[in-house]
C-alpha cells in the first residue's frame, strides 16, 4: 500500500559503543528526539527524516553541544514517565555518551576485532545497569540496587529465583563452552566420539528445558501498554 515502516530495533545488545546502541535501540523515538530536540538545542540544522537513531556527533561548539546532550536525555527520560527515576535513567545514558566522547581514541592501539570485543564487554553491562532506574519505583530503590550489585555479599547464595542474572550468566558460559567444543575442538580431534558430542547437546537442551520450568511464572503487563 506504499506505507514504509522503518526498522525500530537493530540488534541493540550487539552494539560496541553507546553511540551505536542508541542508533539501534527504539530508532523511531531516538530519531525523532534527534530531529526535533537535540539538533535545535545545539543550534544545528534540523532534520525531518526521523530515521537512523540518535546520532550524537562532537563538534567545535563543545559547551553548547554538551548542554544539548544532557538536556535532551533528561527530557527523553521524562517522556517515559513523570518520575525522577526516568530523569536519572536519561542522565545516566547522557553521562555514558559524554565519557565515551571525552575518551574518544583510547582504543586506537587495538585492532578492529579487539575494539568490537572490548566495546561489547563495556557497553552491554553498563546498558543493563541503566534499566534499573527505568524500572525502579524511586531513586532510593535505584541506588540500593546499584549498591547491591557491587556488594560481594549479595552473591554468597546462588538461588535459582533470587539471582536469575547469575544463573543466566552460568547458562551462557555453558552454552558458549558447548559451542566451542562442538565447532572448534571436536573437528580437530583425531578420534572424536559422537557419543561425547551427543552428551553435550543433550545437556544443553536439558538445562534449557529445566530452566523454562524453573522460571515459569505470570508475566506483568508490557510497560509501553501503560502509555
Amino acid at each position: 500500500m506504499g506505507i514504509n515502516f522503518p526498522e525500530n530495533f537493530n540488534f541493540p545488545y550487539a552494539a560496541t559503543s553507546f553511540k551505536s546502541f542508541w542508533k539501534r535501540w527504539h530508532i523511531s523515538l531516538s530519531s525523532w528526539i534527534r530531529d526535533y530536540l537535540y539538533l535545535p538545542l545545539k543550534g544545528a540544522k534540523v532534520e525531518d527524516r526521523s530515521t537512523g537513531g540518535l546520532n550524537i556527533e562532537k563538534n567545535k561548539k563543545i559547551d553548547k553541544n554538551n548542554s544539548a546532550l544532557f538536556i535532551t536525555w533528561a527530557i527523553m527520560g521524562l517522556w517515559h514517565g513523570a518520575n525522577w527515576t526516568f530523569v536519572v535513567w536519561g542522565l545516566y545514558h547522557s553521562i555514558l555518551i559524554y565519557l565515551e566522547r571525552f575518551f574518544n581514541g583510547w582504543n586506537k592501539f587495538l585492532s578492529n576485532s579487539q575494539r568490537k570485543i572490548v566495546g561489547l564487554i563495556i557497553t552491554l553491562p553498563l546498558a543493563m545497569l541503566g534499566w534499573i532506574p527505568f524500572r525502579s519505583k524511586n531513586v532510593s530503590e535505584t541506588i540500593n540496587m546499584w549498591i547491591k550489585i557491587i556488594d560481594y555479599r549479595e552473591y554468597s547464595y546462588l538461588g535459582l529465583r533470587e539471582n536469575t542474572y547469575l544463573v543466566t550468566l552460568l547458562m551462557l558460559i555453558f552454552f558458549v563452552l558447548g559451542y566451542i567444543y562442538s565447532n572448534i575442538i571436536k573437528p580437530r580431534l583425531v578420534n572424536s566420539s559422537s557419543f561425547t558430542n551427543n552428551i553435550v547437546i543433550i545437556s544443553e537442551y536439558g538445562l534449557l528445558i529445566t530452566s523454562v520450568f524453573i522460571f515459569l511464572r505470570p508475566i506483568k503487563q508490557f510497560i509501553y501498554f501503560q502509555f
